[in-house]
């Protein structure tokens, strides 16, 4: 895993990712292994389309040696019924380096979360 240098960058590109999250750990945002670049996260929010609160948890899962580490970013927070909460902000973003998985599941389904990210290269 490398943390590419941005101090000459070429490329900034602005991204967002969509996802009905589930039960199971899904990918939000990926930098993949020897991409080159260096993902910024800008927001995450997620939407509750039932009618009972559904907890969220988010995690970043960086690949130490043969064993990944997950560090929560936010775990069991619950968001209300038919409510958008924003789980990162733009001035609490953070980056990701090479081969690090920015993960999203719930408690139940109904939930969908958007993720915006910039990719710097």
């Amino acid at each position: 895993m490398a943390n590419p240098n941005i101090i000459n960058v070429t490329d900034i590109r602005g991204k967002t990712n969509y996802l009905d999250v589930t039960a199971s750990a899904l990918s939000l945002v990926y930098n993949a292994a020897a991409s080159g670049e260096v993902y910024k996260v800008n927001t995450v929010s997620v939407t509750n389309t039932t009618a009972y609160a559904i907890y969220v948890y988010l995690q970043v899962v960086r690949p130490v040696g043969a064993v990944p580490t997950t560090y929560e970013v936010c775990y069991k927070v619950s968001v209300p019924p038919s409510s958008t909460l924003v789980l990162v902000a733009r001035d609490s973003g953070f980056y990701l380096e090479e081969d690090d998985d920015l993960q999203i599941y719930g408690s139940a389904t109904g939930l969908t979360a958007l993720g915006s990210y910039e990719v710097i290269n």
